[in-house]
């Protein structure tokens, strides 16, 4: 209970981070290539959602990178990302589900997956009427060089967005 108590008060100051068009955190829909799969058993009340690990912004073209240009100029443009966190929330933003990159379930290469990654949730039986899964990506420092704090150096409110995908139950 702790431990979900501590997810909600976090993804909920991570939702209000301030960005530059709006008091809140921008939340764009997921560009089709990384669009997360969602598959729930209602009877079980039991789901699962699968995040790409990494993805590729420079090649990817959809309608949420076009509406997002401006966005993306002010943020990391074209530079690869890997998934910080996911999470599942229900149509009234209870979290049903939640964890960082290293949280999840792997699944390996192999299988032509590119290191796609499995969160489990559990739906609120006869309340949930829809999920969205979200998640946070950052931009992978390419080179070698120690530059930290790329991430500070930004200015207020060029933050990464939420990607987010609704699904109806």
């Amino acid at each position: 209970e702790e431990l979900k108590q501590a997810w909600n008060e976090f993804i909920q100051s991570l939702e209000q981070a301030p960005s530059a068009s709006s008091s809140g955190r921008k939340q764009i829909p997921f560009p089709s290539s990384i669009k997360p799969n969602m598959q729930l058993r209602v009877e079980s009340s039991m789901g699962m959602a699968m995040f790409h690990s990494e993805y590729d912004p420079a090649a990817t073209t959809t309608t949420a990178s076009f509406f997002s240009s401006s966005f993306k100029q002010k943020s990391t443009p074209n530079k690869k990302k890997t998934l910080l966190l996911a999470y599942i929330k229900d149509q009234n933003g209870n979290i049903l589900g939640a964890g960082s990159k290293e949280d999840l379930y792997a699944l390996s290469k192999e299988n032509n997956n590119d290191g796609d990654l499995i969160l489990r949730f559990s739906i609120v039986k006869d309340e949930s009427i829809s999920i969205t899964a979200c998640a946070l990506y950052e931009a992978i420092d390419d080179d070698d060089d120690d530059d930290e704090g790329e991430r500070d150096n930004r200015e207020e409110g060029d933050c990464e967005p939420i990607y987010v995908y609704t699904q109806l139950l």
